[in-house]
């Protein structure tokens, strides 16, 4: 895909070169010969032309191979992960082509490593406005509208990346992904398996398929996509955190420990990942360790309505049924906000049984 990159870098610029001679030159040329009295005017304007030609394409091609130039350093800062100063050679590189769709597009793949999705976006509009063709650009704006949970642009948007590009495997995997977070659990997979039957070495795309196979309760199938991902990724957390909640909902929960574990080792500030490890001691009636990881899920995110409801678990087995009631009620207060209803609706008759029992 680099290799693409700087190879349509390189084309661009050619391009733009021979647009530029034939505009400012090449018409002038063109248009003498036609009248054969002319032939002498040529003569003697061709000194001229070849002057200002000779003039035009050093400056021209100096400042453009800055640009590429700067592209490229782009590139290599992006492989380094070294986000923000790829924006800066971007922004540089706008200054001397303010026309470079591949400076936009690729400064707001930058933008989007730093989860700044706005800057992102402005970018990305601007890369497609310069070039609406580019496949690439519709895909990377999908991305961010998939962040920003604006689903149906995110759906346009991969939709017309496919349109330009059929066989474009990382827009079916995002595609599936917006399945995924819609609950289109079918839809999902026949994206993803697209995706996979394209690219075959695509880590994320096993992931996304064991969440869509998780999603469905398959949770057999499930574990299988989340081994295939981390021998091609073993550092995943994502990886080992959804894989734990598989072992979970099979209340196996020393493998979802171990798991879960792992996840965190990699990513200690996944509030999802302390709220099922919570989970499992609560149910392996380690209760210390339950409440901790509780408390460590809603102090990295206070408005995670799950951690409500596993602490309200834990106080109720504890006998402490005002600690639960309350904690249930937040859960509820908070899943009708986020809008998970059939959550929302099994916490109410939970409550209902809590608040019967202690009257």
């Amino acid at each position: 895909m680099r290799t693409a990159m700087r190879s349509q870098i390189k084309r661009n610029y050619c391009l733009m070169f021979l647009l530029k001679q034939i505009i400012q030159i090449g018409i002038i040329s063109l248009l003498l010969p036609l009248n054969p009295v002319s032939v002498a005017a040529t003569e003697q304007l061709q000194p001229i032309l070849n002057q200002k030609d000779s003039s035009f394409v050093a400056t021209f091609i100096a400042q453009n191979q800055s640009a590429e130039e700067l592209l490229e350093q782009g590139l290599d800062r992006l492989d380094q992960g070294d986000y923000q100063g790829a924006i800066e050679k971007y922004t540089q590189a706008l200054e001397l082509n303010p026309d470079s769709a591949e400076a936009y597009h690729n400064r707001g793949l930058a933008y989007i490593r730093l989860q700044q999705y706005e800057s992102a976006l402005a970018d990305l509009n601007k890369a497609i406005s310069l070039n609406p063709d580019n496949a690439g650009a519709y895909n990377s704006r999908g991305g961010v509208y998939v962040n920003l949970q604006q689903y149906k642009n995110a759906l346009a948007d991969l939709n017309k990346a496919l349109e330009l590009n059929p066989d474009y495997a990382s827009a079916y995997n995002n595609r599936g992904f917006v399945y995924v977070s819609l609950q289109q659990y079918e839809s999902a997979l026949a994206n993803l398996n697209k995706a996979i039957s394209l690219n075959p070495d695509d880590a994320k795309a096993y992931h996304n398929r064991g969440l869509a196979y998780l999603g469905l309760q398959q949770y057999q199938n499930a574990i299988a996509d989340f081994n295939k991902t981390l021998e091609l990724n073993p550092d995943s957390a994502d990886a080992y955190n959804y894989r734990g909640r598989v072992y979970f909902s099979l209340q196996q929960y020393e493998s979802a420990l171990a798991d879960l574990n792992k996840a965190l080792e990699l990513n200690p500030d996944s509030a999802e990942a302390y709220n099922y490890r919570g989970g499992a001691y609560l149910n392996l009636q380690q209760y210390k360790n339950a409440i901790a990881d509780f408390n460590k899920a809603l102090e990295l995110n206070p408005d995670n309505a799950e951690a409500y409801l596993g602490r309200s678990g834990y106080y109720y087995q504890m006998g402490k049924r005002e600690n639960a009631i309350a904690d249930m009620e937040k859960a509820i207060q908070l899943f009708c906000q986020q809008g998970s209803s059939d959550a929302c609706q099994k916490a109410q008759e939970v409550l209902r049984l809590m608040q019967t029992e202690s009257q």
